[in-house]
């Protein structure tokens, strides 16, 4: 594998499932093409003992409960964890996850992503894969004698939106209404329909999330303006949180290779 490369759809998916838990991991599915697609946030399971009397059986079996939880298949979940972890890069037990992945798909790699870059507006994704003597150092069982510059090999990122994601940046930036269908149509393609119309419904749940945060500003222009002056702010408050909705999705479509 020389380059992995995500579509702006995900990243957007990835910029908004999985910071509210930084002690969690973003799992997704690893297909057998080398395709990888972010799907899910997971938390890990809670430790209610010491980590050193938690066996791996015991953690596996609590961890498959947490996929369980949220529908997911365990048998087909690829690695994504947070560089927030600081020792997650060289977990024994991620290296060997990896291992057996990588085993059965060539095209496996392992994603690290950084939320408090997200946070500010930085887009931090890196890729790693193992190397030759890394996967036989694992099944041999020694792979502490490697020096950690030979565990992992780094391969670049890359960004391409698609052309669903295209059309969309389209549609958003020519101010109609968020009626996809007659501009999608001339694709004719029921999946890049579909895929607009759920992301403009993204679009509309960060304005919805938005405007519950600013309850206590309504509530406050509620007690000191008039209902018409209440009114108005309220539409212009709504106005600029979409502005900035629709910001935040073009600047994810937009990040080029």
């Amino acid at each position: 594998m020389e380059r992995v490369i995500l579509n702006g759809m995900s990243i957007m998916q990835l910029s908004q499932i999985g910071f509210s838990d930084c002690t969690g991991r973003l799992y997704g599915f690893v297909h057998k093409d080398g395709v990888c697609e972010i799907t899910y946030a997971v938390p890990e399971p809670s430790e209610t003992v010491e980590s050193s009397q938690i066996t791996n059986d015991q953690f596996s079996i609590d961890m498959n409960k947490c996929l369980q939880d949220v529908h997911v298949d365990p048998q087909f979940v690829g690695v994504f964890r947070s560089v927030v972890q600081k020792t997650c890069a060289k977990s024994i037990q991620s290296l060997n996850y990896h291992a057996k992945l990588q085993k059965e798909n060539p095209q496996a790699c392992m994603l690290f992503v950084d939320p408090v870059a997200f946070t500010y507006g930085s887009l931090a994704i890196r890729a790693f894969t193992l190397t030759e003597k890394a996967m036989e150092a694992i099944h041999a069982g020694n792979l502490n004698t490697l020096p950690a510059d030979e565990i992992q090999r780094e391969i670049p990122v890359t960004i391409r939106p698609n052309a669903q994601e295209k059309v969309l940046a389209q549609l958003l930036r020519s101010k109609t209404s968020f009626a996809a269908t007659p501009d999608v149509a001339m694709i004719g393609n029921d999946i890049i329909e579909r895929k607009v119309n759920d992301t403009v419904g993204d679009v509309l749940h960060y304005v919805q999330t938005a405007r519950k945060q600013n309850c206590a500003l309504m509530d406050a222009r509620k007690q000191f303006g008039s209902l018409e002056e209440v009114r108005t702010s309220e539409m212009a408050v709504s106005a600029l949180m979409l502005q900035d909705a629709i910001a935040d999705c073009l600047r994810w479509l937009s990040i080029a290779e």
